[in-house]
Parts: structure tokens; C-alpha cells; sequence
């Protein structure tokens, strides 16, 4: 276990920014719908700032969702180095 540690820490980020992102299949596929039951914080975002024309809400969204983000991808990495030291 000690040997893939890096290997784990690694997949972990990758998992978290990639489960952010998942805009495009959504979009493509439901539009968010029917009614709002598929719709995640990326979709959000978009629709937001472009159906209802509320750049800045949208934009702040969007700022939220990287502060999300790089806090889970923070926290990870902290929990990587506690089990280290211990």
C-alpha cells in the first residue's frame, strides 16, 4: 500500500476534477432535463448565463465550482500526508 500511495493521491484529484466537469454528456444527451432532474452546477451555470442572459451569476457559478474543487482536491491531498506521517 505504501508504494501506490502517490498512485492512489493522483487518481483521487483526477476523479474529483473529472466528476466536476461533467457538463457535455449532460448537455448532449438531456439538456438538463426533464425538468431540472439531471442538471448539475456546470449545466447550471451555462443556463444561467445564457438562456436567462445572468453573466455574472453564471460566472459565479462557475468561480464556485473551481473553488469546490481545488477545497476537495486540498483536502485529499491532507488526507494523503496525515496517513504519511502517522
Amino acid at each position: 500500500m505504501p508504494l501506490i500511495k502517490n498512485t492512489l493521491m493522483v487518481t483521487i484529484m483526477l476523479c474529483i476534477s473529472g466528476n466536476m466537469k461533467t457538463f457535455d454528456q449532460i448537455f448532449v444527451m438531456t439538456g438538463g432535463g426533464p425538468g431540472t432532474s439531471s442538471e448539475v452546477v456546470a449545466l447550471y451555470a451555462y443556463n444561467v448565463s445564457m438562456n436567462r442572459m445572468r453573466y455574472g451569476y453564471g460566472s459565479t457559478a462557475a468561480i464556485g465550482i473551481l473553488i469546490l474543487s481545488l477545497g476537495l482536491i486540498m483536502l485529499s491531498r491532507l488526507a494523503g500526508r496525515k496517513k504519511e506521517e502517522s
